[in-house]
């Protein structure tokens, strides 16, 4: 089962802690969004590579406009 409340609560971490630079404590939940994406079989290693894999479907997305937009180079949010 896909614990989302766990999985938002760890990219929610992750940005707090980076954004108020404490680095270390950033990466340490971005660790653990990773293992819970994994756990999933969200973010699988088998899944990556080879055609079809997650990485052909993201240069898909990405090419027909459907990444979103701070993916895509020269785009995003700038802060301030």
């Amino acid at each position: 089962m896909i614990d989302r409340s766990e999985i938002n609560r760890a990219l929610a971490k992750a940005i707090a802690y980076k954004q108020c630079a404490k680095d270390v404590k950033a990466a340490a939940w971005a660790a653990h969004l990773v293992r819970l994406l994994d756990v999933a079989h969200i973010l699988d290693t088998e899944l990556a590579g080879g055609a079809g894999g997650w990485r052909d479907e993201w240069s898909r997305m990405e090419r027909d406009g459907e990444a979103p937009i701070s993916s895509r180079a020269g785009g995003g949010r700038r802060n301030g």
